[in-house]
């Protein structure tokens, strides 16, 4: 997108379709360098994409438990294993996707602090990516019309680099020639 145009959805696609070129050398590199973490990550992803769907199906098993109960049917062989497969599959989800810590999100903290004009927080303070930053990330991202996950991932933050410092070098000005 150049300055001055009208960003329009369309175009919005298309730069994210144009910018999918990039991918095959980028993961080629990935691979090369570490094909063990690579696997792992890809590996994890797919667990965390599909723990919600198991989570979904063992609530359907609950609930028909349940409905069984109240129409006085006596409750399944496997509802209380279910019930306890739907508790440990909720803190497995959690530990996977939320509860990350580090510099990193100290520095998305004071990156989001200093959008909102507050005080920057303590550089020590605050290492944990918790609900409220959580929040935080997904009304940024739902504000600059990226995709509202909550995940803190290249997109989000180029924008928000972009946001504090307009001056800041971006790949989508240095393709157009501006």
């Amino acid at each position: 997108m150049t300055e001055g145009r009208p960003h329009t959805t369309s175009s919005a696609w298309r730069e994210r379709l144009v910018a999918l070129r990039n991918v095959p050398p980028v993961l080629g590199i990935l691979w090369k360098s570490g094909r063990a973490v690579v696997t792992w990550g890809i590996l994890l992803r797919i667990i965390v994409a599909a723990l919600p769907a198991g989570i979904g199906i063992i609530a359907a098993w609950i609930l028909n438990g349940v409905e069984n109960a109240i129409l006085h049917k006596g409750l399944p062989q496997y509802f209380w294993w279910a019930v306890g497969a739907e508790v440990v599959l909720n803190v497995v989800v959690g530990l996977l996707s939320r509860g990350t810590k580090g510099a990193d999100v100290v520095w998305l903290r004071q990156r989001l602090a200093a959008l909102d004009g507050q005080a920057e927080p303590s550089p020590r303070g605050a290492p944990l990516y918790d609900e409220p930053l959580a929040a935080r990330v997904l009304a940024f991202q739902r504000a600059q019309k990226l995709a509202a996950d909550g995940i803190v991932g290249a997109e989000t933050m180029a924008k928000l680099s972009a946001v504090i410092d307009p001056a800041a070098p971006s790949l989508a000005r240095a393709r157009s020639g501006s």
